[in-house]
């Protein structure tokens, strides 16, 4: 099963279109261990947030216009 993560930052097409739109996403994910392939990509219009806490501290300093939640246990929201 593909992570939606890894299909947000290697899908470049993805990318450009929201480049293209001038759009910013915020991902979070509780507990993200992603960082090796997030440091690869450099991803330039996504913002990752390893924990809800630092999501909503990302929220306000970025105002994103896309918010991605990955959610595996909803007792964490």
């Amino acid at each position: 099963m593909m992570n939606i993560l890894h299909f947000l930052l290697e899908n470049t097409v993805f990318q450009n279109v929201l480049q293209d739109l001038q759009l910013n996403v915020l991902y979070i994910e509780n507990g993200c261990t992603h960082q090796q392939t997030i440091e690869n990509i450099h991803p330039k219009c996504m913002f990752i947030a390893n924990s809800f806490e630092e999501g909503e501290v990302l929220f306000q300093r970025t105002k994103p216009h896309i918010v991605i939640m990955y959610v595996t246990d909803f007792s964490q929201i």
